[in-house]
């Protein structure tokens, strides 16, 4: 597990500089990391009321555990193709260009749509009251209104740390 995560001290420290909430949708995206999580716990609170620290632990070690078991997967997937004959990574060299522009310009499509969802969202947490209320009131105040994520799905309350 890499603790120099970049992004992560960015987005801490912006979210400290504004006095703002940091959004995390799900632990183990966060990481699966017992010990990085447990040092992370140590200067942000959780707006999660079923989950005490005790628990972050338990559902950091559960994501942990996970972690490694797809990585063993994915490890003995990838021998057992390479073993039948099959050619992994780029397997069309000549079109390699052609990939690599594709997945630069999938990253910007992604970067952008996040970008639009922000700015969609951004005043609507205001309007229902921003910090004010709990994250569960401005969910339930989002599936109310019709809004969905960017995947369709009705909002949820994510877990978040405050700076």
């Amino acid at each position: 597990m890499r603790s120099d995560r970049a992004e992560l001290a960015r987005a801490l420290a912006a979210a400290t500089r504004a006095g703002a909430v940091l959004l995390i949708a799900r632990l183990d995206r966060l990481a699966r990391n017992v010990a990085f999580v447990a040092n992370l716990l140590e200067s942000m609170a959780a707006d999660m009321p079923e989950a005490n620290r005790f628990v972050l632990h338990i559902m950091t070690a559960v994501a942990e555990r996970e972690g490694r078991a797809i990585s063993e997967r994915t490890r003995a997937a990838l021998a057992a193709a390479k073993a039948r004959g099959i050619a992994l990574g780029w397997s069309i060299p000549s079109r390699k260009g052609e990939q690599r522009l594709a997945s630069v310009e999938g990253a910007w499509r992604n970067a952008l749509k996040a970008d639009q969802d922000a700015r969609t969202l951004l005043p609507l947490i205001r309007q229902i009251g921003g910090q004010e209320v709990s994250l569960r009131q401005i969910a339930a105040e989002w599936n109310a209104r019709g809004v969905r994520t960017a995947r369709g799905a009705r909002g949820t309350p994510p877990l978040s740390a405050t700076f």
